[in-house]
């Protein structure tokens, strides 16, 4: 590894943890409140992101703010402002939360990493130290990583084989010569 490439390893490895951490914390909360009140608290990440990047000293526009503004509410009157009472959806909704902010420093955290790294070489080691993070997480809370049925394997399959299919005819009809032309 160059020195140069150190600080995007560096930030390469927080962002992986960042994005684990999301993952942890927004699959939980599902579990806890509704699966709309999670997904709207967790659509708000662009709000902590935009928070993070001021923090950051970076000048957001006005009309930023208000179309994440815009946003918000749109989200919430999506959910049907889903609010259930008791400890466990509110612990849900924090949790959502935390997925929301985990994410938004994942984000930052990668923008850091990117200038100083190839992108295989980010992909590789971020999702690398999501996955481990991950597996070591459902060991020791005794969830098991997998559990598909054997019908959700096939639709992983064939989602990961059979979309690239048609970009190579594509490709292929594309690359001949006088392909698409008429006359």
């Amino acid at each position: 590894m160059r020195k140069e490439q150190r600080r995007g390893v560096f930030f390469g490895v927080l962002a992986g943890t960042a994005l684990a951490a999301h993952f942890v914390t927004s699959m939980s909360s599902t579990r806890m409140t509704s699966v709309a009140m999670a997904t709207a608290l967790v659509a708000t990440q662009p709000v902590w992101q935009a928070l993070i990047a001021t923090m950051l000293n970076k000048r957001l526009r006005h009309s930023t703010w208000a179309c994440l503004a815009v946003a918000v509410a749109g989200a919430a009157s999506a959910s049907g402002a889903d609010m259930q009472a008791g400890t466990g959806a509110m612990a849900g909704d924090a949790l959502a939360l935390a997925g929301a902010i985990a994410q938004a420093v994942y984000t930052t955290l990668s923008e850091q990493a990117r200038p100083d790294v190839s992108t295989p070489c980010y992909s590789l080691l971020c999702f690398s130290v999501c996955t481990v993070e991950l597996l070591v997480a459902c060991l020791v809370t005794g969830t098991p990583p997998v559990t598909f049925t054997g019908n959700t394997w096939l639709a992983l399959l064939g989602s990961a084989h059979v979309p690239p299919a048609p970009r190579s005819v594509l490709a292929q009809f594309r690359a001949r010569p006088g392909a698409g032309h008429s006359g």
